[in-house]
Protein backbone atom coordinates (compact mmCIF):
# COMPACT_ATOMS: atom_id res chain seq x y z
CA UNK A 1 0.00 0.00 0.00
CA UNK A 2 0.88 3.59 -0.64
CA UNK A 3 2.29 4.61 2.68
CA UNK A 4 4.36 7.53 1.95
CA UNK A 5 3.31 8.92 -1.12
CA UNK A 6 5.36 10.51 -3.38
CA UNK A 7 8.42 8.90 -1.39
CA UNK A 8 7.94 5.48 -0.98
CA UNK A 9 11.20 4.87 -2.87
CA UNK A 10 13.73 7.62 -1.29
CA UNK A 11 15.53 4.95 0.74
CA UNK A 12 15.64 2.56 -1.62
CA UNK A 13 17.27 4.63 -4.24
CA UNK A 14 19.77 5.64 -1.86
CA UNK A 15 20.81 2.19 -0.93
CA UNK A 16 20.75 1.13 -4.60
CA UNK A 17 22.47 4.56 -5.70
CA UNK A 18 25.40 2.44 -7.89
CA UNK A 19 27.88 2.83 -5.71
CA UNK A 20 28.76 -0.64 -4.49
CA UNK A 21 29.57 -3.57 -6.78
CA UNK A 22 26.81 -5.43 -8.76
CA UNK A 23 26.51 -9.04 -9.60
CA UNK A 24 24.13 -9.72 -12.49
CA UNK A 25 21.75 -12.61 -11.65
CA UNK A 26 20.85 -13.93 -15.23
CA UNK A 27 23.64 -14.40 -18.13
CA UNK A 28 20.71 -14.60 -20.85
CA UNK A 29 19.44 -11.78 -22.96
CA UNK A 30 17.90 -10.01 -20.35
CA UNK A 31 21.20 -9.89 -18.75
CA UNK A 32 22.62 -8.81 -21.45
CA UNK A 33 20.91 -5.98 -22.21
CA UNK A 34 20.96 -4.52 -18.73
CA UNK A 35 24.70 -5.08 -18.81
CA UNK A 36 25.43 -3.05 -22.15
CA UNK A 37 22.79 -0.55 -20.71
CA UNK A 38 24.65 0.07 -17.60
CA UNK A 39 28.22 -1.24 -17.91
CA UNK A 40 29.43 2.22 -17.78
CA UNK A 41 26.82 3.69 -14.82
CA UNK A 42 27.43 1.08 -12.03
CA UNK A 43 30.18 -1.20 -11.24
CA UNK A 44 29.22 -4.70 -12.44
CA UNK A 45 31.66 -7.38 -10.81
CA UNK A 46 29.86 -10.25 -13.07
CA UNK A 47 27.23 -12.78 -13.25
CA UNK A 48 25.40 -15.60 -11.29
CA UNK A 49 22.80 -18.37 -13.18
CA UNK A 50 20.70 -20.96 -11.84
CA UNK A 51 22.06 -23.10 -14.80
CA UNK A 52 24.99 -24.75 -13.38
CA UNK A 53 26.68 -25.26 -17.22
CA UNK A 54 27.02 -21.67 -17.33
CA UNK A 55 28.88 -21.57 -14.10
CA UNK A 56 32.54 -21.00 -14.70
CA UNK A 57 32.41 -19.24 -17.82
CA UNK A 58 32.41 -15.44 -19.41
CA UNK A 59 29.96 -13.70 -20.30
CA UNK A 60 29.89 -10.20 -21.64
CA UNK A 61 33.61 -10.20 -20.59
CA UNK A 62 32.69 -10.95 -16.94
CA UNK A 63 32.47 -14.75 -15.04
CA UNK A 64 29.78 -16.28 -14.24
CA UNK A 65 29.93 -17.74 -10.43
CA UNK A 66 27.61 -18.74 -8.41
CA UNK A 67 26.62 -15.95 -5.72
CA UNK A 68 28.54 -16.78 -2.85
CA UNK A 69 31.61 -16.68 -5.16
CA UNK A 70 31.04 -12.87 -4.78
CA UNK A 71 32.12 -11.09 -1.41
CA UNK A 72 30.60 -7.79 -0.75
CA UNK A 73 28.15 -7.05 -3.58
CA UNK A 74 24.33 -6.62 -4.41
CA UNK A 75 22.43 -8.67 -6.89
CA UNK A 76 20.46 -7.53 -9.54
CA UNK A 77 18.39 -9.90 -11.18
CA UNK A 78 18.57 -9.85 -14.35
CA UNK A 79 15.79 -13.02 -15.25
CA UNK A 80 12.40 -13.71 -16.08
CA UNK A 81 11.86 -16.14 -13.82
CA UNK A 82 11.80 -13.48 -10.67
CA UNK A 83 9.93 -15.76 -8.40
CA UNK A 84 12.25 -18.96 -8.81
CA UNK A 85 15.27 -16.95 -7.72
CA UNK A 86 13.75 -14.80 -5.50
CA UNK A 87 12.69 -17.76 -3.59
CA UNK A 88 16.08 -19.16 -3.45
CA UNK A 89 17.42 -16.19 -2.34
CA UNK A 90 15.23 -16.06 0.39
CA UNK A 91 16.27 -19.46 1.27
CA UNK A 92 19.91 -18.40 1.26
CA UNK A 93 18.94 -15.95 3.97
CA UNK A 94 18.89 -12.85 1.66
CA UNK A 95 17.00 -9.59 1.84
CA UNK A 96 14.75 -8.91 -0.63
CA UNK A 97 15.68 -5.29 -1.99
CA UNK A 98 18.38 -4.91 0.54
CA UNK A 99 20.59 -7.55 -0.63
CA UNK A 100 18.82 -8.14 -4.51
CA UNK A 101 16.33 -7.03 -6.29
CA UNK A 102 14.66 -6.95 -9.94
CA UNK A 103 16.45 -5.25 -12.46
CA UNK A 104 12.90 -3.71 -13.63
CA UNK A 105 12.74 -1.97 -10.48
CA UNK A 106 16.28 -1.23 -10.12
CA UNK A 107 16.30 0.27 -13.57
CA UNK A 108 12.96 2.40 -12.84
CA UNK A 109 13.97 4.11 -9.58
CA UNK A 110 18.10 4.40 -10.47
CA UNK A 111 16.63 6.25 -13.85
CA UNK A 112 14.16 8.28 -11.98
CA UNK A 113 16.01 9.47 -8.98
CA UNK A 114 19.25 10.26 -10.90
CA UNK A 115 17.80 11.22 -14.19
CA UNK A 116 14.50 12.54 -13.53
CA UNK A 117 12.90 10.08 -16.30
CA UNK A 118 10.06 7.64 -16.13
CA UNK A 119 11.92 4.96 -17.66
CA UNK A 120 8.91 1.95 -17.93
CA UNK A 121 9.00 -1.97 -18.91
CA UNK A 122 5.92 -2.77 -20.63
CA UNK A 123 2.84 -0.85 -22.67
CA UNK A 124 0.19 -2.84 -23.81
CA UNK A 125 -2.39 -1.31 -27.05
CA UNK A 126 -5.34 -3.22 -27.72
CA UNK A 127 -6.49 -1.78 -31.03
CA UNK A 128 -9.56 -4.94 -31.60
CA UNK A 129 -11.66 -6.77 -30.33
CA UNK A 130 -12.15 -8.99 -33.05
CA UNK A 131 -10.02 -12.45 -33.75
CA UNK A 132 -9.64 -15.08 -35.60
CA UNK A 133 -9.99 -17.56 -33.05
CA UNK A 134 -12.47 -17.97 -30.63
CA UNK A 135 -10.11 -18.73 -27.26
CA UNK A 136 -12.34 -19.90 -23.94
CA UNK A 137 -9.45 -19.44 -21.81
CA UNK A 138 -8.32 -16.14 -23.83
CA UNK A 139 -6.74 -13.53 -21.09
CA UNK A 140 -7.84 -10.61 -22.63
CA UNK A 141 -11.48 -12.30 -22.53
CA UNK A 142 -11.94 -11.51 -26.27
CA UNK A 143 -14.83 -14.55 -26.76
CA UNK A 144 -16.77 -11.82 -24.03
CA UNK A 145 -17.13 -9.30 -25.58
CA UNK A 146 -20.73 -8.94 -26.51
CA UNK A 147 -19.71 -6.67 -29.87
CA UNK A 148 -16.27 -6.96 -31.75
CA UNK A 149 -14.90 -4.10 -33.00
CA UNK A 150 -11.73 -2.32 -33.84
CA UNK A 151 -11.15 0.65 -31.74
CA UNK A 152 -10.83 4.29 -33.73
CA UNK A 153 -7.50 5.59 -34.71
CA UNK A 154 -8.31 8.88 -32.85
CA UNK A 155 -8.69 6.90 -29.76
CA UNK A 156 -5.30 4.83 -30.22
CA UNK A 157 -3.64 8.01 -30.90
CA UNK A 158 -5.08 10.26 -27.90
CA UNK A 159 -4.29 7.30 -25.12
CA UNK A 160 -0.28 7.12 -26.66
CA UNK A 161 -0.02 10.35 -26.94
CA UNK A 162 -1.24 10.47 -23.33
CA UNK A 163 1.53 8.32 -22.17
CA UNK A 164 4.40 9.82 -23.62
CA UNK A 165 3.35 12.86 -22.16
CA UNK A 166 4.27 11.40 -19.07
CA UNK A 167 6.59 8.70 -19.73
CA UNK A 168 10.28 9.61 -21.36
CA UNK A 169 11.05 5.66 -22.44
CA UNK A 170 9.63 2.21 -22.58
CA UNK A 171 11.21 -0.72 -23.28
CA UNK A 172 8.87 -2.50 -24.78
CA UNK A 173 5.30 -1.47 -26.76
CA UNK A 174 3.08 -4.80 -27.58
CA UNK A 175 0.17 -3.54 -30.28
CA UNK A 176 -2.35 -6.49 -29.72
CA UNK A 177 -5.98 -7.90 -30.08
CA UNK A 178 -7.83 -9.56 -30.35
CA UNK A 179 -5.79 -10.22 -33.96
CA UNK A 180 -4.40 -6.86 -35.11
CA UNK A 181 -3.87 -7.70 -38.36
CA UNK A 182 -7.96 -7.99 -38.70
CA UNK A 183 -7.72 -3.76 -37.92
CA UNK A 184 -8.03 -1.90 -41.29
CA UNK A 185 -5.61 1.10 -39.67
CA UNK A 186 -3.10 -1.36 -38.39
CA UNK A 187 -0.60 0.44 -40.37
CA UNK A 188 -1.75 3.48 -39.68
CA UNK A 189 -1.63 3.47 -36.34
CA UNK A 190 2.17 2.03 -36.71
CA UNK A 191 3.09 4.87 -38.43
CA UNK A 192 1.83 7.57 -36.31
CA UNK A 193 3.29 6.00 -33.08
CA UNK A 194 6.43 4.89 -34.59
CA UNK A 195 7.17 8.68 -36.90
CA UNK A 196 6.13 10.45 -32.91
CA UNK A 197 8.01 8.32 -30.60
CA UNK A 198 10.24 5.27 -32.15
CA UNK A 199 13.05 6.97 -30.23
CA UNK A 200 11.56 6.30 -27.06
CA UNK A 201 10.57 2.81 -27.54
CA UNK A 202 13.24 -0.03 -27.07
CA UNK A 203 11.20 -2.77 -29.17
CA UNK A 204 7.74 -1.84 -31.02
CA UNK A 205 6.11 -5.47 -31.52
CA UNK A 206 3.03 -6.78 -33.02
CA UNK A 207 1.22 -9.51 -31.58
CA UNK A 208 -0.21 -12.01 -33.91
CA UNK A 209 -1.36 -15.82 -33.95
CA UNK A 210 -0.56 -16.32 -37.13
CA UNK A 211 -3.52 -16.51 -39.30
CA UNK A 212 -3.80 -13.60 -41.15
CA UNK A 213 -1.88 -12.46 -43.89
CA UNK A 214 0.22 -9.03 -43.68
CA UNK A 215 0.09 -6.44 -46.77
CA UNK A 216 3.55 -5.18 -48.26
CA UNK A 217 2.57 -1.88 -46.81
CA UNK A 218 2.74 -3.67 -43.36
CA UNK A 219 6.48 -5.08 -44.37
CA UNK A 220 7.77 -1.86 -45.18
CA UNK A 221 7.00 -0.39 -42.59
CA UNK A 222 8.66 -2.85 -40.14
CA UNK A 223 12.00 -2.30 -42.09
CA UNK A 224 11.70 0.96 -41.90
CA UNK A 225 10.87 1.48 -38.56
CA UNK A 226 12.12 -1.70 -36.85
CA UNK A 227 9.05 -3.38 -35.85
CA UNK A 228 9.20 -6.72 -34.79
CA UNK A 229 6.12 -9.44 -34.63
CA UNK A 230 5.83 -11.77 -31.57
CA UNK A 231 3.98 -14.91 -33.25
CA UNK A 232 1.94 -17.09 -30.56
CA UNK A 233 2.08 -20.66 -31.81
CA UNK A 234 -0.90 -22.35 -30.69
CA UNK A 235 -0.40 -25.50 -33.15
CA UNK A 236 -0.17 -27.61 -29.77
CA UNK A 237 -3.34 -26.90 -29.24
CA UNK A 238 -4.98 -26.66 -33.01
CA UNK A 239 -2.52 -28.66 -35.33
CA UNK A 240 -4.16 -26.78 -37.91
CA UNK A 241 -2.73 -23.79 -37.51
CA UNK A 242 1.06 -24.91 -37.31
CA UNK A 243 1.25 -24.48 -41.67
CA UNK A 244 -0.04 -20.50 -41.03
CA UNK A 245 2.45 -20.21 -38.37
CA UNK A 246 5.48 -21.59 -40.09
CA UNK A 247 4.38 -19.72 -43.69
CA UNK A 248 4.18 -16.18 -41.51
CA UNK A 249 7.66 -16.60 -39.67
CA UNK A 250 9.07 -17.49 -43.25
CA UNK A 251 7.45 -14.19 -44.60
CA UNK A 252 9.27 -12.05 -41.71
CA UNK A 253 12.56 -13.63 -42.68
CA UNK A 254 12.05 -13.06 -46.09
CA UNK A 255 11.21 -9.02 -45.41
CA UNK A 256 13.94 -9.37 -42.95
CA UNK A 257 11.57 -8.72 -39.89
CA UNK A 258 12.51 -9.99 -36.71
CA UNK A 259 9.64 -12.59 -35.77
CA UNK A 260 9.80 -14.33 -31.88
CA UNK A 261 8.26 -17.42 -32.26
CA UNK A 262 6.93 -18.62 -28.97
CA UNK A 263 5.05 -22.10 -28.83
CA UNK A 264 2.72 -22.53 -26.57
CA UNK A 265 1.97 -26.47 -24.66
CA UNK A 266 0.28 -24.88 -22.06
CA UNK A 267 -1.97 -22.13 -21.47
CA UNK A 268 -1.60 -20.08 -17.53
CA UNK A 269 -5.03 -20.46 -16.39
CA UNK A 270 -6.02 -16.86 -14.79
CA UNK A 271 -9.73 -18.30 -14.09
CA UNK A 272 -11.10 -14.69 -15.47
CA UNK A 273 -14.32 -13.84 -13.95
CA UNK A 274 -14.19 -16.34 -11.06
CA UNK A 275 -14.74 -14.85 -7.67
CA UNK A 276 -12.19 -16.78 -5.80
CA UNK A 277 -13.38 -15.26 -2.01
CA UNK A 278 -10.17 -14.07 -0.99
CA UNK A 279 -9.65 -11.70 2.23
CA UNK A 280 -7.56 -8.38 2.06
CA UNK A 281 -4.71 -10.37 3.35
CA UNK A 282 -5.03 -12.66 0.46
CA UNK A 283 -5.26 -10.47 -1.99
CA UNK A 284 -2.06 -7.90 -0.88
CA UNK A 285 0.14 -10.82 -0.73
CA UNK A 286 -1.40 -12.13 -4.44
CA UNK A 287 -0.98 -8.49 -5.93
CA UNK A 288 2.80 -8.67 -4.26
CA UNK A 289 3.81 -11.47 -5.59
CA UNK A 290 2.02 -11.45 -9.14
CA UNK A 291 4.97 -9.17 -11.02
CA UNK A 292 2.31 -8.76 -13.83
CA UNK A 293 3.77 -6.72 -16.27
CA UNK A 294 1.15 -5.09 -18.66
CA UNK A 295 0.19 -1.81 -18.83
CA UNK A 296 -2.36 0.13 -20.28
CA UNK A 297 -4.10 3.46 -20.94
CA UNK A 298 -7.49 3.54 -21.39
CA UNK A 299 -9.96 7.02 -21.15
CA UNK A 300 -7.32 9.00 -19.68
CA UNK A 301 -6.80 6.67 -16.74
CA UNK A 302 -3.09 4.50 -16.40
CA UNK A 303 -4.30 0.48 -15.70
CA UNK A 304 -1.27 -1.04 -13.57
CA UNK A 305 -3.45 -4.18 -15.50
CA UNK A 306 -4.00 -4.77 -19.20
CA UNK A 307 -6.37 -8.04 -17.99
CA UNK A 308 -8.12 -5.35 -16.39
CA UNK A 309 -8.75 -2.85 -18.83
CA UNK A 310 -10.03 -5.27 -21.37
CA UNK A 311 -12.42 -6.93 -18.45
CA UNK A 312 -13.81 -3.70 -18.13
CA UNK A 313 -14.38 -2.37 -21.50
CA UNK A 314 -16.24 -6.01 -22.21
CA UNK A 315 -18.59 -4.63 -19.48
CA UNK A 316 -17.25 -7.97 -17.03
CA UNK A 317 -16.26 -5.92 -14.10
CA UNK A 318 -15.98 -2.48 -12.61
CA UNK A 319 -12.68 -0.56 -11.81
CA UNK A 320 -12.01 1.51 -8.64
CA UNK A 321 -10.12 4.98 -8.50
CA UNK A 322 -7.50 3.06 -6.42
CA UNK A 323 -7.01 0.29 -9.55
CA UNK A 324 -5.71 3.08 -12.08
CA UNK A 325 -3.75 6.40 -12.38
CA UNK A 326 -5.32 9.59 -13.60
CA UNK A 327 -3.18 10.95 -16.37
CA UNK A 328 -5.72 13.71 -17.31
CA UNK A 329 -2.97 15.98 -16.08
CA UNK A 330 0.48 15.75 -16.68
CA UNK A 331 2.57 17.40 -13.97
CA UNK A 332 6.38 17.11 -12.70
CA UNK A 333 5.38 16.82 -9.72
CA UNK A 334 2.88 13.68 -9.66
CA UNK A 335 5.95 11.67 -11.49
CA UNK A 336 7.18 10.39 -8.94
CA UNK A 337 3.41 8.87 -8.02
CA UNK A 338 2.98 7.11 -11.62
CA UNK A 339 6.87 5.53 -10.79
CA UNK A 340 5.42 4.27 -7.22
CA UNK A 341 2.16 3.46 -8.65
CA UNK A 342 3.76 1.51 -11.62
CA UNK A 343 5.81 -0.50 -9.44
CA UNK A 344 2.85 -2.01 -8.05
CA UNK A 345 1.42 1.53 -4.88
CA UNK A 346 -2.16 2.10 -4.68
CA UNK A 347 -4.10 2.66 -2.14
CA UNK A 348 -5.75 -0.82 -1.48
CA UNK A 349 -2.28 -2.68 -1.82
CA UNK A 350 -4.26 -4.55 -4.17
CA UNK A 351 -6.69 -4.09 -7.13
CA UNK A 352 -10.18 -4.90 -7.39
CA UNK A 353 -9.84 -7.31 -9.90
CA UNK A 354 -7.38 -9.59 -8.32
CA UNK A 355 -10.38 -10.83 -6.52
CA UNK A 356 -11.94 -12.37 -9.57
CA UNK A 357 -8.06 -13.47 -10.86
CA UNK A 358 -5.43 -15.98 -9.98
CA UNK A 359 -2.54 -13.94 -11.11
CA UNK A 360 0.63 -14.77 -12.92
CA UNK A 361 2.86 -17.99 -12.60
CA UNK A 362 4.53 -16.33 -9.08
CA UNK A 363 1.55 -17.00 -7.77
CA UNK A 364 -0.47 -19.47 -10.05
CA UNK A 365 0.29 -22.85 -10.83
CA UNK A 366 -2.61 -24.06 -12.47
CA UNK A 367 -2.25 -24.30 -16.33
CA UNK A 368 -4.38 -25.22 -19.43
CA UNK A 369 -4.18 -26.66 -22.71
CA UNK A 370 -3.80 -23.74 -25.46
CA UNK A 371 -5.81 -22.11 -27.17
CA UNK A 372 -9.35 -24.35 -26.94
CA UNK A 373 -11.95 -22.80 -28.97
CA UNK A 374 -15.66 -21.55 -27.56
CA UNK A 375 -18.22 -24.03 -28.88
CA UNK A 376 -21.28 -21.84 -27.98
CA UNK A 377 -20.36 -18.82 -29.83
CA UNK A 378 -18.34 -18.64 -33.75
CA UNK A 379 -15.92 -16.23 -34.15
CA UNK A 380 -17.36 -12.89 -35.70
CA UNK A 381 -14.75 -11.49 -37.83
Amino acid sequence: MWTKKGHEFDEYAAHWDGGKDYILYGAGNLGKAFFDKFKSRIRIAGFSDSDGKKIGTMFCGKRVERVEYFKDTRIIVTSRFYGEIKADLLARGLREDIDFTPERKFEAVFEFYANNRLVFREFDICITTRCTLNCAQCNMQISRFQEKADFPLADIRQEVDLYFQWVDQVEYLGVLGGEPFLHPELCDILRYIAERYRGRIGRLEVLTNGTCEPSERFWDLCQRYRISIQLSDYSAGMPALSGKVKRLAAQAKAHGTPCYVLKYDSWLDFELGVDLHEGTGQLRQKFSCCNNPWRSVYRGKYYYCHLQTSAYRAGLTDVRDSDVFDLSHCAEQKKIELLEFDLGKNDEGYLSFCRFCRGCSDVNDRYVPPAVQEETERTRT
